[in-house]
């Protein structure tokens, strides 16, 4: 009870952490994600009614926000504890069959029967059957695409996320199914067989994927990207890990959606079900043995593939050969995230310091021609210019108190813009104050120049939200 509870509370954890980082950022910022990458998506929009676009439109859409639950470090390792911690129960020795055990000691509660579990091989049976289900939803992916096979000229970054998108799909319903066959035959711990099963089948069926995909070619009916036969494995868990994390975490939200549909419909499936039967008291030892070898495979699978996913390469000094090491980000991801960091920062408070800026600067401009024009142009400068002045030292000083820009191009940009901000703000109201025209200039050549700094942090703005490079 103790393990599942501590299961439990990572799970809390994990959850507490995604909305302090991501959740509050997306309930304040209606459609942060919804724009769609402009680099790389044009590869793949040729299809003569637009079905292709519709596709890889709809899965930008929906995976956008599921990778910020990907970014929380303890999503994965608590999707592992939540099937895997249960799963342990099948490692130890069942209580003689009929045994009772009082609700609680010294007390005159009812006793509560030890009803057993469930046989695993019915969960395990059933991640196999949708573990099946995902390589033939990947095989049908690949024939299609085959048999589309869009020029080489086109067969791009979008070509390749549609096959990612494809096979993903494939493994969602894969685990859907095993879920749901899972949860319907066993008469108890719906929930938990249901995971087991869920995550079986993505196991099975991301090995599937994986060897699809690092073979391709070899088979030419399923040929998808080349015809030439070879084995790449290191570049197919390029292509899908970052998809991966993703597709965890929805495995188990498919998982839990089975057991509660199944439970809330067990009337209907009661036919389907029969309680569990104690083995014999000879065959016992030998199917521990082989229950706990099963468990051990599972959570072999269960715990290596997230520890894979977090796991990343050091990198040892600013060398050619570590850059190379580091593996790359996927150019849609990436491309995404940045637009995602463009717009919070920009959305939360950098709009507002920017317009403050450009309107206090066209005050600033303003004010010679104003000057020309007014019958006493030095009162007029004298009055209006320690105000103008004085805003951009303040507004140097909330743009310190906000986020830097979240751009290491940008970054020297957005300091340029602070000290040279405030730099100018100071020596503009001392010269006025001293009466000190150097001085005076001095402040004014420093607005100049972090105007220069603004005008480079709205083009990253622009260009990060817009998706152009």
């Amino acid at each position: 009870m103790m393990l599942v509870l501590a299961g439990a509370c990572l799970a809390l954890c994990a959850w507490f952490w995604w909305w302090q980082t991501s959740g509050v950022i997306l309930a304040n910022a209606p459609g942060l994600l919804a724009n769609l990458p402009g680099p790389g998506s044009e590869g793949l929009l040729v299809g003569p009614a637009g079905e292709y676009t519709a596709i890889l439109a709809a899965a930008e859409r929906a995976v956008a926000p599921l990778t910020t639950t990907v970014a929380v470090p303890l999503a994965l390792p608590t999707v592992a504890v939540l099937w895997v911690v249960p799963l342990l129960a099948w490692t130890v020795h069942p209580l003689p069959s009929g045994r009772v055990r009082s609700a609680a000691p010294d007390t005159d509660e009812p006793a509560i029967p030890d009803v057993p579990l469930p046989p695993l091989r019915r969960a395990l049976s059933a991640g196999l059957l949708g573990g099946v289900v995902c390589w033939v939803g990947v095989v049908t992916v690949k024939a299609h695409m085959h048999a589309w096979q869009p020029p080489v000229r086109l067969r791009g970054i979008a070509g390749a996320l549609l096959f990612q998108y494809g096979g993903s799909a494939a493994l969602l319903a894969g685990a859907a199914v095993a879920a749901l066959t899972a949860s319907l035959l066993v008469g108890r711990y719906r929930l938990i067989a249901a995971l087991v099963a869920a995550h079986t089948a993505a196991l099975a069926g991301y090995g599937g994927v994986w060897v699809l995909t690092a073979s391709d070619g070899c088979i030419q009916s399923i040929s998808t990207f080349t015809s030439a036969c070879g084995w790449r494995p290191a570049a197919t868990w390029q292509a899908f890990q970052y998809l991966l994390g993703i597709l965890i975490i929805l495995v188990t939200i498919v998982g839990i959606a089975s057991a509660a549909a199944t439970s809330a419909a067990r009337r209907v499936f009661r036919r389907w079900t029969r309680p569990a039967t104690s083995a014999p008291a000879g065959q016992e030892p030998r199917r521990l043995i082989l229950r706990r070898l099963a468990v051990g495979v599972l959570c072999a699978g269960a715990i290596g593939v997230p520890a894979a996913l977090l796991s990343l390469p050091k990198r040892s000094g600013n060398s050619a050969a570590a850059s190379a090491a580091k593996p790359t980000a996927h150019p849609w991801s990436a491309a995404q995230e940045a637009s995602a960091q463009a717009e919070a920062w920009y959305g939360l408070g950098g709009r507002d310091l920017l317009v403050r800026y450009t309107d206090n600067l066209g005050k600033l401009r303003a004010l010679g021609p104003e000057a020309q024009q007014s019958s006493d142009g030095n009162a007029l400068i004298k009055s209006r210019l320690p105000t103008i002045c004085a805003e951009f030292g303040k507004i140097a000083q909330d743009a310190n108190a906000y986020f830097p820009v979240p751009d290491p191009q940008t970054l020297p940009s957005w300091k340029t813009f602070t000290t040279m901000a405030a730099k100018g703000s100071q020596d503009c109201l001392t010269g006025l104050g001293q009466n000190n025209a150097p001085l005076l200039a001095a402040g004014v050549k420093e607005i100049n120049q972090a105007t220069g700094a603004v005008d480079s942090i709205s083009a990253w703005v622009t260009a990060s939200r817009t998706g152009r490079p």
